[in-house]
């Protein structure tokens, strides 16, 4: 009896340690830039996407949210990538963009469905500067709600308490030809030097 109960002990902590060694996909966001910002191509797209443990919850449904930046460049044409009625693609400000409203509509019994894709495109913008001083531009989610349907009868969930912020990189050099400079500069020291 005592190597039932032993045995017992055994299999419920190997199902606890495998339960707790279980993946689970934070509800987030992901922000991708599409180019290195340099003179020759002074602007990048900004995308933003909404990223969940679709185990647990079946699609995105709204967000209120900012997209911190620094003053060292701007956003322009900010937009929800969304149709639905109340979508605010934010106002630009100091690098910043602030007051972003994103969300779909699912309504199973009017015939309208929430797009299940995973992870989902939130928002898009573009980002542009005039300094071309070799940086990293460091952004930032700052969420104010983030909610999720639970499931496919329209049920959403405010899942705002666990959001994980997303950071981004905006990554400006200078000219090629400056570089190229440099690196001639570099050299000629060099030879002096010898």
């Amino acid at each position: 009896m005592k190597s039932v109960r032993a045995f017992a002990g055994v299999g419920v902590v190997l199902g606890l340690c495998g339960l707790a060694s279980a993946s689970v996909t934070p509800n987030t966001y992901e922000i991708r830039v599409s180019n290195v910002v340099s003179p020759g191509m002074p602007s990048t797209t900004v995308e933003v996407y909404a990223v969940w443990d679709s185990d647990l919850y079946y699609a995105f449904q709204g967000a209120d949210w900012n997209l911190l930046g620094d003053g060292t460049g701007a956003f322009s044409g900010p937009a929800s990538a969304f149709a639905a009625p109340g979508q605010v693609g934010g106002t630009p400000t100091g690098g910043d963009v602030l007051g972003i409203v994103t969300g779909q509509i699912h309504m199973p019994m009017g015939g309208i469905f929430a797009d299940t894709s995973h992870p989902i495109l939130l928002w898009t913008a573009t980002w542009s500067t005039t300094d071309f001083t070799n940086r990293t531009v460091d952004l930032l989610t700052e969420t104010d709600m983030y909610n999720l349907f639970s499931d496919a009868s329209g049920v959403g969930a405010d899942v705002t308490p666990t959001v994980l912020e997303a950071a981004g990189r905006i990554v400006v050099i200078p000219a090629p030809a400056s570089l190229a400079l440099l690196g001639l500069g570099g050299l000629a020291a060099l030879r002096r030097r010898r």
